[in-house]
């Protein structure tokens, strides 16, 4: 199946506006959907090889409290607790973090 660079714009948008809803209330991203979008969004970015591998340049997706206190093993409260630490943004009411940053934080911590 092939579809025109329309109804590939119109997936994209439509993928954003999901993911973005679900991290405003706080609600997980199915694994298919992010990989879907983000998959899309290489190839509208132009961040694709020829042999759809994306290049390590990409920037990394977001995440909100939630994700990040799973990512963490932490509360969502003590996520917001140290939201500075991970480079946080705070939208509305709502905390943003880049996914990588929540990961290398976890990774960094020293074994219990």
């Amino acid at each position: 199946m092939n579809l025109s660079d329309t109804e590939v714009l119109a997936a994209y948008y439509a993928l954003r506006d999901v993911i973005r809803t679900r991290r405003l209330y706080g609600v997980a991203i199915p694994s298919e959907v992010q990989r879907l979008y983000d998959r899309i969004d290489r190839v509208i970015r132009g961040d694709v090889d020829q042999d759809d591998t994306p290049r390590d340049d990409i920037t990394d997706t977001e995440c909100g409290t939630a994700e990040a206190a799973v990512i963490l093993g932490y509360s969502e409260r003590y996520v917001r607790m140290i939201a500075a630490s991970l480079d946080g943004i705070r939208v509305g009411r709502t905390w943003i973090f880049n996914r990588r940053t929540v990961q290398e934080y976890a990774d960094a911590r020293p074994a219990a």
